[in-house]
């Protein structure tokens, strides 16, 4: 059995101690190597000069990024939107009127006492009343509106059986109804008169045959009014007074070929053109 001296056991305690002392305390960080990546962070400088860049350059200093709004939750959202107010008959206006009390539906026409005419309501204006320094007066209320901000409701008047036709004068009752006749191979023969009528009662008009047991129908809205049944109003289509202009689109135009660049390619056209398309004289 050999026995270690003690001078070799002196020796590696010692470096047992190093090496422990070694393991508490790291070694100083090697610098990096030339060509091994570094980042250096930017300056809020720079993060702005970028953030204004764009393909053109820089823009312009005073653009900054949008801000980022939280995402807002269905239930959030559901919480923050203000109820929206079901409109009835029931429902009041800014006035204090119901709505009932509004000319509501379609356009009405209004004829004032002392007014000498009068005028189809646009608007569902109130037709009650209120109570100013002891006395009733008409509400002023020009629009049902729910809150001030509302848009009042634009209402558009019309025809019906009395209203003029634009072109003769005459109701829309004195005017024929157009009957187009049934496009089935075997058509049914009408039982019910198919030519011009008033409240159910037929009358003869300009399309009645000589004889009137001939089938036939009314083929336009011309003017059936007459004095004698014979001599009829010249007027040939009822002209709806109310309607609303048609606005048609515009289509867009085909560029057009110049007429110097037609005689290069064809060889034909003025000696004018020859000369301008080439340059030189024909």
């Amino acid at each position: 059995m050999t026995l270690i001296a003690p001078s070799e056991l002196l020796k590696a305690y010692e470096k047992w101690e190093q090496q422990e002392a070694a393991k508490a305390t790291p070694a100083p960080a090697q610098p990096a190597p030339a060509s091994r990546f570094r980042y250096t962070p930017r300056t809020k400088a720079q993060w702005e000069r970028r953030a204004r860049q764009n393909y053109r350059g820089l823009g312009p200093a005073t653009r900054t990024a949008k801000p980022i709004t939280p995402a807002v939750t269905v239930a959030e959202d559901a919480a923050t939107d203000e109820p929206k107010v079901k409109v009835s008959g029931k429902t009041k206006c800014v006035c204090g009127h119901a709505r009932t009390v509004h000319c509501a539906g379609n356009p009405m026409l209004h004829t004032p006492e002392g007014s000498g005419g009068g005028y189809f309501c646009l608007f569902e204006h109130c037709e009650g009343q209120k109570f100013v320094e002891g006395k009733m007066v008409a509400c002023d209320c020009a629009a049902f509106r729910v809150a001030e901000t509302d848009t009042p409701k634009l209402k558009h008047p019309k025809a019906d059986d009395f209203t003029a036709c634009a072109n003769c004068g005459h109701w829309r009752s004195h005017h024929c109804k157009a009957r187009k006749p049934s496009k089935a191979r075997k058509p049914k023969k009408p039982d019910k008169w198919q030519g011009f009528e008033v409240n159910g009662e037929p009358f003869v008009c300009k399309h009645v045959p000589s004889d009137p047991a001939l089938p036939f129908h009314c083929t336009s809205t011309s003017c059936a009014h007459s004095a004698d049944g014979v001599h009829f109003c010249g007027c040939e289509r009822y002209v709806n007074p109310l309607a609303k202009p048609r606005v048609k689109a515009a289509k867009p135009r085909k560029p057009r070929t110049p007429r110097t660049v037609t005689a290069f390619m064809t060889g034909v056209g003025t000696p004018a053109e020859m000369e301008q398309a080439t340059g030189e004289q024909p």
